[in-house]
């Protein structure tokens, strides 16, 4: 059984306030733990990266 952490909480490797491995939050370090204290299901801050999608 794996523990989630919090970039598969919030999908941070997907935001385009992290870095680059999707790991830290540009925002502010403590984001991603005042997100859990707050029982938060998804990040206020989140903005999708579109260099994710592939053309078919």
């Amino acid at each position: 059984m794996a523990i989630p952490t919090t970039s598969d909480l919030f999908n941070c490797e997907d935001c385009k306030n992290a870095d680059k491995y999707g790991r830290d939050c540009q925002i502010n370090n403590l984001t991603p733990l005042l997100l859990i204290l707050q029982n938060r299901t998804t990040c206020p801050f989140f903005k999708f990266k579109s260099h994710h999608l592939k053309e078919f």
